[in-house]
């Protein structure tokens, strides 16, 4: 095999998809969109039938994208609670449960892909995923009220963002409800309060990254 072929339409198509085009297809191909992306290496690897594409490819769009990853790994619990703990930034165990126990995830050891898709939308709210540096409520305290903790719960539980008694059980803020604290009650922009090693992610982007690493699993 030469190593041309292996970066090749062709050699791809017909002997199953490599991680070099893969990687090629992401990073140096001259698509421009990421779903399209997506829909080229589905198409590649056989994984998205030709019918599909041929009579219905005006219509595959994020939504279809994503339901259509859920349905292709439904059945595999392939992300380990490691990997799913560092996408939440909360590396303890115990920690974890006492967030996520109420998903019904108790004792799990793997997620599939959409109950990883759960998980993410429960911690980061419905729209993105915002990374900050850090959640600890002593943390945000310094940061928003100048190490006022009284003012910084007072902030929380009076505007109804958290209740007072999952307030004090916590040391951490979820993300999805520090977003709403900064815009709703400190009325802030959130690209103007956030520093330059805070990211903001699709979930769109994450997901599809998430499968396509499964497909080499």
């Amino acid at each position: 095999m030469e190593i041309d072929n292996a970066f090749s339409y062709s050699y791809n198509r017909h002997n199953g998809l490599r991680f070099g085009f893969l990687l090629q297809t992401l990073f140096c191909s001259n698509i421009d969109e990421f779903d399209r992306k997506l829909i080229y290496i589905l198409h590649v690897s056989k994984i998205l039938p030709d019918n599909i594409l041929k009579y219905c490819g005006d219509k595959i769009d994020k939504d279809f994208l994503l339901k259509f990853m859920f349905q292709k790994t439904d059945d595999k619990k392939i992300f380990k609670a490691e990997v799913v703990r560092e996408l939440v930034r909360i590396t303890d165990r115990g920690t974890f449960i006492h967030y996520f126990d109420k998903l019904g995830f108790k004792g799990r050891r793997s997620f599939t892909l959409s109950e990883v898709y759960v998980i993410l939308k429960h911690w980061y709210g419905e729209k993105q995923i915002i990374v900050f540096n850090s959640l600890k409520i002593g943390d945000l305290a310094s940061r928003f009220t100048e190490g006022n903790y009284e003012k910084f719960e007072e902030d929380l539980t009076n505007n109804k963002i958290i209740n007072l008694k999952q307030y004090r059980a916590n040391n951490f803020i979820k993300p999805k409800d520090l977003v709403t604290y900064i815009e709703s009650v400190k009325g802030y922009q959130l690209d103007k309060i956030m520093n330059e090693d805070e990211q903001v992610l699709e979930y769109f982007d994450l997901i599809t990254y998430l499968f396509l690493l499964s497909m080499f699993n």
